[in-house]
């Protein structure tokens, strides 16, 4: 993936340079070409172009079917032979709050509210019902965002007349569907229509002249959303976290400061950080993702590190620890992905991510390799806490081929790595050997 489109991205930059960054993504090869069908509650335009980009940064060609404006029903419904005809693989129906009709008046009763959100949900779940049995693919459907106003103030959330008291219940039945029906994917519009700001998020001008469901800003972020539904739907998503140790899952260097000398836990502002982050690893193992070490330390040192009061993180949750070859590697990190079991699934690519801490220049020796996810220049002692909102869709932040700052490099140091570099690597990344193979089937298909 290009680096305009990795999180957090320039919608503006995006929105102007959307053709450019279309031919520098057509370049690759091997694309995994799927067809994908738009449905539309609001027009369409500009999310078909974005959707585009992020499937193509995902190595996923899509050909969009693009469906008339606010015709969703219809066309799902009654005119169905023309989405068969054309065999979508994924159907998106891009609708938000302004395709609900259902609200009443101030001082309807529960039983009331009950009935018109019942009726607006079945219209939409003869959509999905359709779909699902006919076209015969997934179907990934918005949820409904907040308004950014409220008639009845703060009752407007629990008065049964409210509409966002509405929404909530419309939701509701919403999710109840997706968990009984396993080829129907929900995009979370609500949460990003409060991650940028409801009050910016409705564009009245926008809507009135275009009928744009939301502000024009807003469109790359909703479709880096629905990118990532369709790139895990096929197995596209991160399998595998490495993580450095020192300055990255504490603070400090433990074979300087020892075990009872880490920043980790609530006695410092730092040491809560890298417990947060911490935490969110420890999260990320227990939905599959499987978590190893890469590390130049001396192995029985730094694995003392874990042994720490406040260590969330415990030595089994990690697969593989890696501490061999120091003596080649003491001034570059740069081990081959194949050296660790979790980067080689069954039948997918490796899609390894590493974490360092160091905010150092890197030396590229795998940044071309195209199955790893790159973020780095983050400093851990100011920056862990604001990481985390970057790590959403096990998307993990990576720091490769850190240089260690301040060291002379002798000839000899040099001689070595190049070898490293133009022999080795290239052998062992060609034939993906590892010591094992790791099944990740849990993860394929998970948005």
């Amino acid at each position: 993936m290009i680096e305009q489109l990795e999180y957090p991205f320039d919608s503006g930059e995006l929105l102007q340079r959307k053709k450019s960054i279309k031919r520098e993504l057509l370049k690759e090869e091997n694309f995994m070409d799927k067809r994908v069908a738009i449905l539309c509650g609001g027009t369409v335009g500009e999310m078909k172009h974005m959707l585009e980009l992020f499937l193509l940064g995902h190595g996923i060609r899509p050909t969009f079917f693009e469906g008339q404006y606010n015709r969703f029903y219809e066309e799902a419904v009654y005119e169905t032979e023309e989405l068969v005809k054309f065999a979508p693989d994924i159907v998106y129906i891009h609708t938000s709050v302004i395709n609900l009709y259902g609200f009443l008046e101030p001082g309807a009763s529960i039983e009331e509210v009950e009935e018109a959100v019942e009726g607006e949900f079945s219209k939409f779940r003869q959509v999905w019902d359709k779909l699902l049995w006919e076209v015969k693919c997934p179907v990934i459907q918005n949820n409904f965002e907040q308004l950014p106003y409220r008639l009845l103030g703060n009752k407007d959330v629990y008065s049964p007349s409210g509409k966002l008291y509405y929404i909530r219940k419309f939701n509701d039945k919403l999710y109840a569907y997706a968990m009984e029906n396993k080829n129907f994917y929900i995009n979370d519009l609500a949460y990003e229509a409060s991650s940028y700001g409801l009050e910016r998020w409705f564009d009245e001008g926008m809507y009135y002249m275009y009928k744009s469901p939301f502000a024009v800003d807003a469109i790359p972020g909703v479709a880096f959303n629905i990118a990532n539904i369709v790139k895990s739907i096929y197995g596209k998503n991160k399998k595998a976290v490495v993580l450095d140790l020192d300055n990255t899952l504490w603070g400090g260097v433990i074979g300087d400061d020892g075990v009872e000398n880490l920043e980790l836990g609530v006695d410092t502002p730092s040491g809560m950080a890298f417990s947060s982050f911490q935490k969110y690893i420890k999260d990320l193992s227990k939905i599959g993702i499987t978590l190893n070490v890469c590390s130049k330390n001396d192995e029985n040192i730094a694995k003392t590190g874990f042994s720490h009061r406040e260590s969330v993180l415990q030595l089994d949750d990690f697969i593989s620890f890696n501490f061999f070859l120091n003596w080649i590697f003491f001034y570059f990190k740069c081990y081959p992905l194949s050296w660790f079991p979790s980067a080689n699934p069954l039948s997918h690519p490796p899609l390894p991510c590493f974490y360092e801490g160091a905010p150092l220049p890197t030396y590229p020796l795998l940044l071309q390799h195209p199955n790893i996810h790159l973020h780095w220049g983050i400093k851990p002692s100011q920056d862990q806490e604001p990481l985390l909102p970057l790590m959403s869709d096990k998307v993990i932040l990576c720091y490769i081929c850190s240089w260690n700052h301040g060291l002379v490099l002798s000839p000899w140091v040099l001689w070595t790595v190049w070898l490293v570099h133009i022999v080795v690597i290239p052998i062992r990344l060609q034939t993906h050997s590892a010591p094992s193979v790791l099944p990740v089937s849990c993860l394929l298909g998970t948005p």
